[in-house]
């Protein structure tokens, strides 16, 4: 279970890390070939390893309902990841904060 759902959820953040200042992440996804070829061929070799490489990976075949609540739990990270970038940044390095509250 856990390597699924940490494959899956490295394939979803990908698209989240497409861009990380622009909270829009789709925006011109589908101008880029190379890359959803590439998220495409990710998904379809997690599912051949887990489905098909059971001995050699020491995993167990998977219901469509567990398939869809791993790719439902990945789906979460672009939500999770719009929140995050609606936080506001400083520019100012954290450590410049926290040298005006320590002396020296």
């Amino acid at each position: 279970m856990i390597f699924i759902t940490s494959g899956i959820c490295q394939v979803f953040n990908q698209v989240n890390a497409r861009w990380l200042e622009t909270k829009n992440v789709f925006k011109g996804i589908h101008k880029n070939k190379l890359f959803l070829r590439i998220i495409g061929m990710t998904i379809i070799l997690q599912m051949v390893v887990v489905e098909f490489l059971k001995k050699f990976t020491d995993t167990e075949s998977l219901s469509l309902g567990q398939w869809g609540a791993y790719f439902g739990i990945a789906v979460l990270s672009w939500p999770i990841g719009w929140v995050v970038k609606c936080i506001p940044v400083s520019d100012k390095p954290f450590v410049v904060h926290l040298s005006s509250l320590v002396e020296f």
